[in-house]
């Protein structure tokens, strides 16, 4: 004929415990309400909800921030789409100028500050000679602002006598 007066809030991690309920019921029971029989009670519970913030690469700006919720997954989490001249983005960090991307497995757990992890592109130099060259360099892999290694040998061809390489077929510039 007494309501509940002991009941201890419970624990679960990455939660918010709500409220108690009946099993039968969905509305929140008053543990002041006079008990007046067998009653199994069921804690209530509201998933933590965490904000994700995606910085620059030092911290001065903000490029996005979204929520996640307790034991999501971070590739699920909505990313910004970045772009950098020459540069390719290879993952997050959850530190400034580090190049240790952070697990995108990982279940987020807490609030999040991210930063980009870059990586300069790589270009491909092709060497053009024309038909029955011989000696045609190889293609080079050149990182972004980078330059191409000028090859050891130069192109033979029957008829021609190599003059110089150039970035286009009709450019006089080397």
């Amino acid at each position: 004929g007494t309501g509940i007066t002991d009941a201890k809030v419970p624990e679960k991690t990455g939660y918010k415990f709500l409220n108690w309920k009946t099993i039968e019921g969905n509305d929140a029971y008053e543990l002041d309400t006079p008990v007046k029989g067998d009653l199994t009670l069921v804690a209530v519970w509201d998933i933590n909800t965490y904000t994700v913030t995606f910085y620059n690469e030092d911290g001065t700006s903000i490029y996005s921030t979204t929520s996640a919720n307790h034991g999501q997954q971070f590739s699920s989490v909505v990313q910004p789409t970045l772009e950098k001249t020459g540069h390719v983005l290879t993952g997050w960090s959850t530190e400034k100028g580090s190049t240790t991307a952070y697990d995108s497995s990982k279940a987020i757990e807490g609030n999040m500050n991210l930063y980009p992890i870059w990586e300069k592109g790589q270009y491909k130099v092709s060497f053009i000679c024309g038909e029955g060259a011989e000696n045609v360099p190889q293609v080079q892999a050149v990182e972004f602002e980078g330059k191409a290694t000028v090859p050891e040998k130069n192109p033979t061809r029957i008829g021609y006598e190599f003059s110089h390489w150039a970035a286009s077929e009709n450019s006089e510039n080397a």
